[in-house]
């Protein structure tokens, strides 16, 4: 999924793998192909399908080996993708499954996860975001334990509700190497029983999708590149969207574990080798600086360096917070809610000459740019801790820390989000309203603290977040 949800805008995302093999690949003989089709599934996606498992070893060097049904799936705006489902679009956005929160009447949340939730979206600054319809379910998914490839109908399809200079050709909806991105989860599936984050945490769960996902995505990003080239001839695909109209909505939901997932692969196909993506799917990174900065990831010491630093919040308390205030979560969340915090607040974009892709990477995934930033190469960790206030746990409040590699990262971010804040919110008593609620900002020679609360007093007496002046 280009997201957790394998956006329909992701479209283009996708190959597949045809059971002959090619020279120097295991290959079999076999009586019936392993792509069994229901027989809603049209002719023309049929052929695609077929294609893309003739194609797939050229990229992946393995073949699809046990049976895969295809299926077509109605259009639903509402609908959810569910149970052990995965693998996205690799072109467009995608999220995760969607979920209403549950309330009472008079609009109390009433699952605690939901708190939590809604404690995040303020921290990160992506409450109240709107999905158009097309965003709204994926294009395609994998099952893994029924080993069946859904597609979506493309005559089902609502396209009402994109942006003005996005279109989307019926007939591009289940392009190539979006088949091909499925595909690749089939193959996933047959080799491995499942993937072991590092921990718990968020920013594990990010890197762990990253790998799966972004392998898959990469694959797409393969195939459409030899597509273009025209290697693979004939081709149904599309070309990925401008990067200058990626909502907040698709960062908020996991669109970076896609897209700086397949350049994290890219540069571990490019320096070590096939054998060392499967590596990754059994011991998966801690972290998602080393995604997003996959040159972390090869040095040498990147294992000791990261994880340690990373880890660094987990022993002992961050701050004080008085007893009226009640810990609900603790948690890891990573560079990439970092980013989206920093993408929110205008600080950063993926036109950003930094977050251009390296020209090889350009060539081969068919993606010129990812989720990146300088501001956040100097990251190693961090640690969040969500609050409910005791007689009223609908009164959230969050303390985010950061650690940086040197003071002068620290100062770099915390001089932008304070630029951000600025510009975004309305400034008051050392803090700044903005999105409902009150936040503020403090830095500690590498450390950078966000606080967040219904009120400055939440903020600083009952969380124990203040703002230091720099």
């Amino acid at each position: 999924m280009e997201i957790s949800r394998r956006h329909v805008l992701g479209l283009a995302a996708g190959s597949a793998v045809t059971g002959t093999g090619v020279l120097g690949y295991r290959h079999w003989r076999r009586d019936e192909d392993l792509l069994q089709f229901g027989e809603e599934v049209s002719e023309d996606v049929r052929t695609r399908c077929r294609r893309v498992e003739r194609r797939l070893p050229e990229i992946v060097r393995v073949s699809i080996s046990e049976p895969v049904s295809v299926q077509f799936v109605e259009f639903e705006s509402e609908a959810e993708s569910g149970g052990e489902s995965e693998g996205e679009t690799g072109n467009g956005t995608g999220t995760e499954n969607e979920v209403e929160d549950e309330t009472d009447e008079d609009g109390t949340l009433t699952h605690p996860a939901d708190r939590i939730d809604r404690a995040l979206e303020h921290v990160r600054h992506v409450t109240n975001l709107d999905f158009p319809p097309l965003l709204a379910q994926p294009a395609g998914s994998f099952n893994r334990s029924s080993r069946v490839l859904s597609l979506v109908d493309p005559e089902t399809v609502d396209r009402s509700g994109l942006p003005d200079g996005i279109s989307i050709d019926e007939d591009e909806i289940v392009g190539e190497p979006l088949i091909a991105h499925e595909l690749t989860h089939a193959i996933q599936g047959e080799r491995f029983d499942g993937y072991e984050p590092a921990d718990g945490s968020t920013a594990a769960a990010q890197a762990r999708r990253s790998v799966t996902e972004g392998t898959a995505d990469y694959v797409a990003g393969r195939y459409r590149a030899t597509c273009l080239d025209g290697a693979f001839d004939p081709c149904v695909h599309r070309a990925p969207f401008d990067p200058e109209w990626i909502p907040l909505a698709a960062l908020a939901n996991g669109h970076q574990q896609y897209v700086n997932g397949r350049l994290f692969v890219h540069a571990v196909v490019e320096h070590r080798g096939w054998e060392a993506v499967w590596d990754l799917h059994r011991s998966l990174p801690a972290t998602t600086v080393e995604i997003a900065f996959p040159e972390q990831f090869l040095a040498e010491s990147h294992s000791l360096e990261s994880a340690t630093l990373e880890s660094e919040f987990e022993s002992g308390p961050t701050h004080s917070a008085s007893s009226d205030w009640l810990e609900l979560e603790t948690d890891r969340l990573g560079a990439f809610e970092l980013y989206t915090k920093l993408f929110a607040l205008g600080l950063v974009s993926p036109t950003d000459d930094e977050a251009a892709a390296e020209p090889l990477a350009a060539e081969r995934t068919s993606y010129e740019w990812g989720y990146r930033s300088d501001l956040l190469r100097g990251f190693r960790g961090d640690r969040i801790t969500v609050y409910g206030y005791v007689d009223e746990l609908d009164r959230l409040g969050a303390c985010w820390r950061t650690a940086w590699q040197d003071v002068a990262d620290a100062e770099a971010i915390a001089g932008a989000v304070e630029r951000g804040y600025d510009d975004h919110g309305n400034p008051d008593d050392g803090g700044w309203y903005l999105d409902g609620a009150f936040h503020t900002l403090e830095q500690a020679d590498t450390t950078v603290t966000f606080g967040m609360g219904p009120t400055p007093a939440a903020v600083r007496d009952g969380i124990g977040v203040g703002r230091t002046e720099r």
